[in-house]
């Protein structure tokens, strides 16, 4: 008895192919492998966007494709890897000394420093220092200029000392009465003067850095470099990027393949089917001119 061959199930259309594939890659591929750290929704849209850009919509395909997934995400990893050891070199207490000596500090206040001096993302406190250095010399101002004829312009010459002491206060607060409140002087000399205290004693090493920002982070960027000379190994980072890039550039050398076999394999399909329109083109006699065709070979028998 002859075995029924049962057809290969599946979408045929080039939408239905993107959505198995797209199933298969959140059933499989994307759910082992990553980092905690690593965004793997965000990896998932760029492999659904290179399956789309090379129309990678069979397995064979996605394979390629995930090799080049993978070897770019090797090469990612190496710079995170490279990026903490550099950042962990910059919290140690060498980095500290060198710091202070070349910035002319005291080895006593180089020993308090803290961390968001020496990190390439401080999170704004750099910026922050240099906003409560300028608080600091506008009280300063206004503390040797006061009279009463300044109020008025208070908020016009001194911005950003109105901002610090005026910060989720109702619109109509006055700035006189709210400073008064919160450092409790009898004087508006005096609670200009406590401010300043309260600046230097909370945010000592903000002011320290907002004497000559520039020069200090220059001599940070410096030591910085130093040190990736030092933790980087230049030429083993360089072989293990020129093996994933190979990588890289031979899978798309097989997708460039994979695609010109697929159009060499369309051609021939085409080319065959034209066959037999060509064998066509010249019509076959009918039914009775191969009759009388037949007869008139009879004749010549019988005279022969």
């Amino acid at each position: 008895m002859a075995k029924t061959i049962q057809k290969q199930t599946g979408p045929k259309s080039i939408a239905g192919k993107k959505i198995v594939a797209k199933n298969a890659l959140k059933g499989n591929i994307f759910t082992k492998g990553y980092l905690p750290s690593e965004d793997v929704t965000q990896k998932q849209v760029e492999f659904e966007a290179m399956c789309d850009q090379w129309k990678a919509y069979d397995p064979s395909r996605q394979l390629v494709l995930r090799t080049i997934e993978q070897a770019s995400l090797g090469l990612e990893r190496m710079m995170a890897v490279e990026k903490i050891k550099i950042e962990a070199a910059m919290q140690s207490l060498d980095i500290v000394q060198k710091f202070t000596i070349r910035a002319g500090l005291s080895a006593m206040l180089g020993n308090s420093l803290p961390a968001w001096y020496f990190m390439e993302n401080d999170g704004g406190q750099k910026k922050y220092a240099i906003y409560l250095d300028l608080v600091w010399q506008q009280a300063e101002e206004l503390r040797v200029k006061f009279s009463d004829r300044i109020v008025p312009q208070i908020k016009e010459y001194f911005p950003d000392l109105y901002h610090y002491i005026m910060q989720n206060q109702p619109a109509n607060a006055s700035f006189l009465m709210v400073l008064g409140q919160r450092y409790q002087k009898s004087a508006v000399t005096l609670n200009l003067t406590e401010l300043m205290n309260s600046l230097t004693s909370k945010f000592g090493d903000h002011l320290t850095w907002a004497q000559d920002p520039a020069r200090y982070q220059l001599i940070i960027n410096g030591i910085r470099a130093e040190q990736m000379y030092e933790v980087m190994d230049l030429e083993r980072n360089n072989r293990i990027a020129t093996s994933l890039q190979n990588r890289i550039f031979k899978a798309y050398q097989a997708l460039s393949y994979f695609n010109q076999i697929e159009a060499r394999d369309v051609q021939q399909v085409i080319e065959k089917a034209q066959l037999p329109i060509l064998a066509m083109d010249e019509p076959e006699p009918d039914s009775e001119s191969k009759a009388e065709e037949e007869s008139a070979n009879v004749v010549d028998e019988k005279v022969v």
